[in-house]
C-alpha cells in the first residue's frame, strides 16, 4: 500500500493531534502535584491557580482534591465532547479558517485587552498588555522561542523563593548536594541533546537547499 503522507492523507493530521493531546494529561501530573508546569499551557494553567489563591502540590491534593477530580473529568468529558462537536459541525468550523485576518485580528484584540481590564479594572494592566504583545511581536520577529519567557515569568518568584530558602537553611554548600549535582547533570545533558538535535536539524535542512 502507497503511503499518503505529504499528499493530503488525513492519517498525517490525525497522528500529530493525537499526540498531543495525549501530551495534556502528562504535564498536568507535574503541574499538580509539584507546582512545576509541564508546558506552556500548563504554565497559564499555573499562573491561574495562583491567581483563584490556590497553591498546586501536596496541599492542592490533600485539601482540595475535589478540585483534582473536577480537573480531570473536565478534561475527559471536554475531548469527548469536543470529538463530538467536531463530527457534527467540521465543515463549519472549517470556515473559520477562510475569515479575513483584517476582521478576526481587532475581535481577538478586543478581547485580550477586554479581558486584560476586567480582571482588575486597572488601567495598569492595559499597559502591561500592551508591553508584553511588543515584547512577543518583536520576539516573534527576530524568531525568539516565547514559551521559556513565560516558564521564566511563571517559575520566576518560586525558584527565588527556594533559592533563599536553601541558603538560609544549607548555606552556599547547597550546590554541592548530591541531588543538586544531578539535577545540574541531567540538565547540562538534556541541552546538550537538544544542542545536537537542533544542530542535526540545521544541517538537513541547509543540506536539502542545496539539493533545491
Amino acid at each position: 500500500m502507497r503511503s499518503g503522507f505529504g499528499k493530503g492523507d488525513i492519517r498525517g493530521v490525525i497522528a500529530p493531534e493525537a499526540a498531543d493531546n495525549a501530551s495534556v494529561g502528562g504535564a498536568l501530573i507535574p503541574t499538580i502535584a509539584f507546582g512545576i508546569p509541564g508546558g506552556t499551557l500548563m504554565a497559564l494553567m499555573l499562573s491561574v491557580f495562583w491567581m483563584m489563591g490556590m497553591k498546586p502540590g501536596p496541599e492542592l491534593l490533600t485539601k482540595n482534591l475535589h478540585l483534582v477530580y473536577l480537573i480531570i473529568w473536565t478534561i475527559a468529558l471536554s475531548n469527548i465532547l469536543g470529538a463530538v462537536l467536531c463530527f457534527l459541525f467540521t465543515d463549519t468550523i472549517a470556515k473559520l479558517a477562510t475569515v479575513r485576518i483584517e476582521i478576526l485580528a481587532p475581535l481577538v484584540i478586543m478581547l485580550i485587552f477586554g479581558g486584560g481590564l476586567v480582571t482588575t479594572r486597572n488601567v495598569g494592566d492595559i499597559i502591561v498588555v500592551f508591553v508584553f504583545c511588543i515584547l512577543g511581536w518583536g520576539m516573534k520577529r527576530l524568531d525568539w522561542p516565547r514559551p521559556p519567557l513565560l516558564l521564566g515569568f511563571i517559575l520566576g518568584p518560586l525558584i527565588e523563593k527556594f533559592y533563599f530558602a536553601s541558603t538560609m537553611v544549607y548555606g552556599y554548600t547547597w550546590v554541592a548536594r548530591p541531588g543538586v549535582l544531578i539535577i545540574f547533570a541531567l540538565t547540562t545533558i538534556c541541552l546538550w541533546v537538544g544542542l545536537r538535535i537542533q544542530r542535526k536539524e540545521a544541517e538537513v535542512q541547509s543540506t536539502g537547499e542545496e539539493e533545491r
